[in-house]
């Protein structure tokens, strides 16, 4: 089968699912059935493609050109330079480390405290530059 049981337990974990106690001992092929991510007969056994992009460590191999390229024209979109970041992966980790990489590099937090209140505002702002020469 070419789902990764790593990966199906560590996503029923995160979603908190009964089904993250019994993925050391449920046979691959039962536990994507009741994941839904299984299909066809017992004597032909297939993995959906949402299982193929979720629960395999190259789903690009199954659907070329599976990635998440994150570009930032410094001058622009009009510019004659750019910094390319390219994700590869499982779609739900590739697009967790996509955004991770967007936050750290180009997002900044301003804390606004409000007077007479206990919580502060935080806005996110996207900058006008990267926090660090990407290159």
């Amino acid at each position: 089968m070419t789902l990764s049981r790593t990966l199906m337990k560590a996503f029923l974990e995160e979603v908190k699912s009964a089904l993250a106690d019994s993925v050391d001992a449920t046979e691959i092929e039962d536990l994507g059935r009741q994941m839904n991510i299984v299909g066809g007969p017992p004597e032909s056994v297939w993995a959906k493609n949402v299982g193929l992009l979720f629960f395999n460590e190259r789903p690009d191999k199954f659907f070329p050109g599976t990635q998440i390229d994150v570009i930032w024209f410094p001058d622009g979109p009009g510019g004659d330079q750019f910094d390319e970041k390219t994700f590869y992966g499982p779609l739900g980790q590739m697009t967790r480390d996509a955004l991770s990489y967007i936050q750290r590099n180009y997002l900044t937090e301003t804390v606004v405290k409000q007077e007479g209140k206990a919580e502060a505002r935080r806005i996110l702002n996207f900058l006008s530059r990267p926090l660090r020469n990407l290159s």
